[in-house]
C-alpha cells in the first residue's frame, strides 16, 4: 500500500525512502481487504492503509447501527404488546367483562 517508485517504497508522510521495520507506522496487516475481500497478510505502512481501515470501520458502524435499529423496533413492538395486554387485563378487572376479544372492551363512562 505504500507509495512506490520502480523498486523503492516512499513514506507517505515525509516522501522519502521508507525505513520499514524501523518505523513505528510499519505494521503487520492481517485480515480481509475491505474492498476486494481478498486475504491480506503483509507488512506495510499504517498511514498508507488508513483509508482502507476507515472504510472497514464505516462498514462495521453501519452494520451495528442497522442491528441496533432492528433491536429497537423489536423492543418497541414487544412494549406495545405488553402494554396492550396489561391494559386489557386491567379493563377486564374494572368492567367485569370477559366476553369481548382482547383490546375491544371500552372503559365504562366516568373511568
Amino acid at each position: 500500500m505504500t507509495w512506490q517508485t520502480s523498486t523503492e517504497k516512499l513514506c507517505p508522510l515525509v516522501k522519502e525512502k521508507c525505513i520499514e521495520h524501523r518505523c513505528v507506522f510499519f505494521n503487520h496487516v492481517i485480515g480481509k481487504h475491505p474492498q476486494t475481500g481478498a486475504q491480506v497478510d503483509e507488512w506495510d505502512c499504517a498511514i498508507a492503509w488508513s483509508t482502507f481501515f476507515m472504510i472497514e470501520q464505516a462498514k462495521a458502524i453501519r452494520e451495528v447501527a442497522g442491528e441496533a435499529q432492528a433491536m429497537r423496533n423489536d423492543m418497541q413492538e414487544t412494549g406495545k404488546k405488553a402494554l396492550l395486554a396489561a391494559a386489557t387485563y386491567r379493563l377486564k378487572e374494572l368492567t367485569g367483562r370477559d366476553d369481548a376479544p382482547d383490546g375491544q372492551n371500552a372503559l365504562p363512562a366516568g373511568h
